[in-house]
């Protein structure tokens, strides 16, 4: 039999302690795998489709780097400075916060506009291209 703590000990193996960190960690991955969704369906409507590949994976790369270096790291320097896990829980949240703000600043309806205005502009070059429309010919071929 495994002998625990009681819950009412301070000691960071508690049951009452893991159950804190359980609903934190739910709590922030829903957290965050909302706004990573939302972010690439924004960013799907706000990019040209020639483009779309490229800005994913860059979206991507700074999703990883941000998540896997910017988040432990803020973490960490929230708890070395504050000696609280729970700040360095509210740590990340706070930046998605902010991520939050800067989102309401872009104007979406703009951006989608724009966006099929370049669209249709690269299909109609392609098409131009392909079908060799608007190419003039060369001096003395008729």
């Amino acid at each position: 039999m495994i002998r625990r703590p009681p819950r009412s000990t301070l000691s960071s193996s508690s049951a009452a302690s893991d159950v804190y960190k359980r609903q934190l960690c739910a709590i922030r991955s829903l957290t965050v795998g909302g706004w990573s969704g939302l972010n690439r369906s924004l960013l799907s409507m706000l990019c040209p489709r020639s483009k779309l590949s490229s800005v994913m994976g860059v979206s991507s790369a700074g999703y990883t780097c941000s998540s896997s270096l910017l988040g432990p790291w803020v973490f960490a320097l929230v708890v070395h400075s504050s000696s609280s896990q729970r700040a360095g829980f509210l740590a990340p949240l706070l930046l998605l916060c902010v991520g939050a703000v800067l989102f309401l600043g872009v104007d979406f309806e703009a951006g989608v506009q724009e966006v099929q205005q370049v669209d249709d502009k690269v299909l109609v070059d392609h098409l131009k291209q392909l079908w060799g429309i608007g190419e003039t010919p060369p001096p003395g071929t008729y």
